[in-house]
């Protein structure tokens, strides 16, 4: 679910067709609906015009979604675009310093989403084998996460209910329930 931008004036800018009250909307229904949804999102950093201000509102729509993972990219003209015919005001520096905060901050918010799946139990879509550890299969949960647990290749192409013990960053730990 991409916002790009915390920004009204700069989604406008960017002629999205949805600003920030609209955009959370949605995300407070999807998280009403759908218990231990994994949102995730674009963010693009020093578009043409963007302000520290605008920055700002940024990082504090990233802090009250919560996502589970942010693709994270600063902003470079392309040949074709609207975009490129605009000044490109935003020095370079400040781009990759805005970007490092994003960056820094989606994986904290990355952490803390696995770590509130521990406890639970997620369905998991067995793709194949753990490339750490041969006697685990690996799968996905119904909200993206990568999910080890012990178990053969027989669960392959199978959804297997897994109670979740630990975690990393970006990867789920536990055991088939039964």
């Amino acid at each position: 679910l991409p916002i790009q931008s915390g920004s009204d004036r700069v989604l406008k800018m960017m002629k999205r067709c949805y600003n920030v009250e609209r955009y959370m909307k949605m995300v407070k229904d999807l998280k009403s609906n759908v218990p231990h949804v994994g949102i995730t999102s674009d963010i693009l950093v020093g578009f043409p015009g963007e302000t520290e201000e605008d920055f700002q509102r940024t990082i504090d729509i990233i802090n009250e979604v919560g996502y589970a993972c942010l693709f994270s990219f600063k902003y470079s003209p392309r040949p074709g675009t609207e975009s490129a015919s605009m000044i490109d005001d935003v020095p370079e520096e400040e781009k990759l310093r805005r970007l490092d905060i994003v960056i820094d901050l989606g994986q904290k918010l990355a952490r803390r989403f696995s770590e509130s799946l521990v406890g639970t139990v997620q369905d998991v879509l067995v793709e194949g084998f753990s490339f750490h550890n041969k006697n685990n299969i690996r799968g996905r949960s119904g909200n993206g996460r990568i999910v080890e647990f012990e178990g053969n290749e027989e669960k392959i192409g199978h959804i297997v209910p897994v109670e979740i013990e630990s975690c990393s960053t970006w990867t789920l730990k536990g055991h088939e329930v039964r």
